[in-house]
């Protein structure tokens, strides 16, 4: 004992008294009844759901590749290998949705040939609209594509040789400018009302009673 126990004394610790029926549990049992006991579950809101593309199979070349837009005035420029933008049409998606292959695809298109009984079926394979088209930027701009859409189908197009089967999207500003147009034809659609000759008087009822009665006087 110490100094200051033996002067002023130690303390003694009071004993809890027992409860009558009731039994202290052991540290190990308490902490077993607590991970057995429910806890509340943490609901986390779903997250978004982005719907999954499908793709179809679209040949590449072994190079370097060209734009495939006959009504660009670049002349087929060359694009490099990775570039490009990739347009894909809605008459593609709509042949291609049940012919994923190019084996697919090609036996389709003889098919077609043979019935031409779908004339939307005939005019794609006849105008060559079965596949994705790769088109340099000024091509992509006339169409008023998405470009970074485009692109990004490109690069992906260029790595696996497959396209998304979506069309394209248009750009937004495109859409809006189309709208806009709309209206300033229907606008210009409207006959203009007649110019009023300057100085032109309105003739009423009271008016010709009083020339009708200076004629009968003169």
């Amino acid at each position: 004992m110490g100094i200051f126990d033996r002067l002023f004394g130690k303390k003694k610790q009071k004993k809890r008294k027992p409860v009558k029926g009731h039994r202290p549990r052991p540290a190990a049992q308490q902490k077993a009844r607590l991970e057995d006991s429910p806890r509340p579950l943490m609901v986390r809101p779903a997250a978004p759901s982005v719907p999954a593309l499908d793709y179809f199979e679209v040949p590449r070349p072994e190079g370097d590749g060209v734009c495939s837009d006959d009504a660009c005035s670049c002349k087929r420029a060359v694009i490099v290998r990775g570039n490009g933008y990739l347009y894909v049409s809605q008459e593609a998606v709509d042949f291609r949705n049940d012919a994923r292959s190019v084996e697919a695809a090609q036996a389709k298109a003889n098919r077609v040939r043979l019935q031409m009984s779908d004339m939307a079926e005939a005019a794609a394979v006849i105008h060559g609209r079965t596949a994705a088209v790769l088109l340099c930027q000024q091509a992509a701009e006339r169409r008023c594509l998405a470009l970074v859409v485009a692109a990004a189908d490109a690069r992906h197009w260029w790595d696996t040789g497959m396209a998304p089967l979506r069309a394209t999207p248009v750009a937004p500003v495109a859409e809006k400018k189309s709208r806009g147009t709309g209206s300033t034809e229907r606008a210009a659609e409207k006959p203009k009302a007649k110019a009023k000759k300057p100085g032109a008087k309105k003739v009423t009822k009271g008016t010709r009673k009083k020339k009708k009665e200076e004629r009968a006087e003169g």
